[in-house]
């Protein structure tokens, strides 16, 4: 995990891009995130995650417990969203409401 990351600091980054402070405010993100995944690999995570998926598709209704979840006002439907990937909130998202930012779009309705 990651952050908080200030809203609009993708864009202050890109406008100094080749300020020495701001390069290496990125590298450190970036060398977290190594260390992040790294640490996760080295204690097995990927192979125990693998096996406790495994173990609840076989032994519980886990497709059943999924699908409720996923309908509970609590998770919002967002229980089972995130695994290794790059989700998150990004700056081109013009629905979503920033810091200090009234310009706000709808979001999509589905």
């Amino acid at each position: 995990m990651l952050g908080p990351i200030s809203d609009f600091s993708g864009k202050t980054l890109r406008k100094n891009a080749q300020d020495p402070v701001f390069k290496e405010k990125f590298w450190d993100v970036a060398r977290l995130g190594r260390d992040q995944t790294k640490k996760f690999i080295d204690s097995n995570g990927p192979i125990n995650a693998v096996r406790i998926f495994d173990f609840a598709m076989s032994f519980s209704d886990m497709n059943n417990l999924v699908h409720w979840t996923a309908h509970s006002k609590s998770s919002q439907g967002r229980a089972y969203s995130a695994g290794v990937t790059n989700a998150g909130v990004y700056e081109k998202q013009k629905a979503v409401r920033r810091e200090g930012d009234d310009d706000h779009r709808k979001p999509l309705q589905v």
